[in-house]
C-alpha cells in the first residue's frame, strides 16, 4: 500500500539475480529467474516512528525443457525430460577451483566441509570446467550428508539423483535387460548410446573423464562417470557411460571395472525435485 505519511521501499531479501523495476512504487513490476524464490520486502518508513514491514513470497517456475540459470554463480543449464524425469542436460559447474594434487584447506588434495564449494576441473585446467563442468568428490557434492536425493550442491529446486533414480532413467531408454542390483557390470542396452552426447534422449553427457583417489585424472574423451546420492560404504554407486551402447552401475569394488572411491573426483548430474 502506498504511505499517507512517510516512505515506502522494495526490498529482495531473499533470492538473487532478481530486479525491482521502481523499488519506491508500491506496485512495481519485479522480474527474476527462471526456476528461482525470491522474498520481497515492502517497508514503510516515518521517522521516528519504527519501521513496518509486509514480506511477500515469489516463485518463478520453470518447464523442464527451458534453460535455468543458477542464481549462485549465474551459470545457466539446459533441462530434458525423459520420462517422467526432469534432467539437467549439462553437468554441474558450480564452486571454487581447487588443484588436484596440493589444493584444499590442508594442501592434500582433497575438498574440505569449509564452507566452501571445491571443485576439481580435468588436468588442473579451469577450461576443462567451463567445457566439461566440475568433478567433484561424493561428500563435497552430497554437502558433508548421507541423505539419498538430498539437494547437496545442486541448485534450489534440484537434487542429486539417487542409485535408484538413475535407475529409472536407463530403464527407461533400455530396450533389452536393466538388472537394478548389478554390481560394476554393464546393462540397459541401448540406453548408453540414447545418453551420450547426440544421443536421442538429449541427456548430452560429456566424456569428461574423472579424478581418481590417487589424484591423477583420466579417461576425458572416453568416458562419463556420475555420482548418485545412494552410499555404498567406503564407495558410492555410480554410473559410467563409454563406448559401450550399456551402462556401468559401479559399485563396491573399485579393483573390479567401475566402483569409485567417495575421494575420487565425478561428475554431477541433478535432478528436479
Amino acid at each position: 500500500n502506498t504511505p499517507i505519511v512517510g516512505t515506502g521501499l522494495w526490498t529482495i531479501v531473499g533470492g538473487t539475480g532478481g530486479t525491482i523495476t521502481v523499488p519506491s512504487n508500491p506496485t512495481s513490476t519485479f522480474t527474476g529467474l527462471s526456476g528461482q524464490s525470491y522474498i520481497l520486502r515492502w517497508t514503510i518508513s516515518n521517522y521516528p516512528c519504527t519501521d513496518s514491514y509486509n514480506e511477500v513470497n515469489i516463485t518463478f517456475f520453470a518447464n523442464c525443457g527451458d534453460p535455468i540459470t543458477d542464481a549462485r554463480n549465474g551459470q545457466t543449464y539446459n533441462t530434458v525430460q525423459i520420462g517422467t524425469q526432469c534432467w539437467m542436460a549439462e553437468n554441474l559447474n558450480i564452486g571454487t577451483y581447487i588443484n588436484s594434487t596440493f589444493g584444499g584447506e590442508y594442501g592434500d588434495g582433497n575438498q574440505n566441509d569449509n564452507g566452501i564449494i571445491e571443485k576439481y576441473c580435468y588436468d588442473n585446467s579451469t577450461g576443462s570446467c567451463s567445457s566439461y563442468g566440475g568433478l567433484y568428490q561424493w561428500y563435497e557434492m552430497m554437502q558433508y550428508t548421507t541423505i539419498v536425493s538430498t539437494q547437496g550442491i545442486c541448485p534450489v529446486g534440484w537434487h542429486i539423483p539417487s542409485d535408484a533414480e538413475w535407475f529409472t532413467l536407463e530403464n527407461f531408454l533400455n530396450t533389452t535387460t536393466c538388472v537394478p542390483s548389478r554390481n560394476n557390470l554393464w546393462d540397459c542396452d541401448p540406453a548408453g548410446t540414447e545418453l551420450k552426447q547426440g544421443g536421442s534422449s538429449n541427456f548430452e553427457a560429456l566424456f569428461a573423464g574423472f579424478r581418481n583417489s590417487s589424484l591423477n585424472f583420466n579417461a576425458a574423451g572416453s568416458q562419463a562417470s556420475f555420482w548418485t546420492s545412494t552410499d555404498a560404504g567406503t564407495y558410492s554407486w555410480s554410473r559410467t557411460i563409454a563406448g559401450s551402447p550399456t551402462i556401468q552401475r559401479g559399485g563396491t569394488n573399485i579393483g573390479s571395472s567401475g566402483g569409485q572411491s567417495k575421494l575420487s573426483g565425478l561428475s554431477i548430474r541433478c535432478v528436479k525435485d
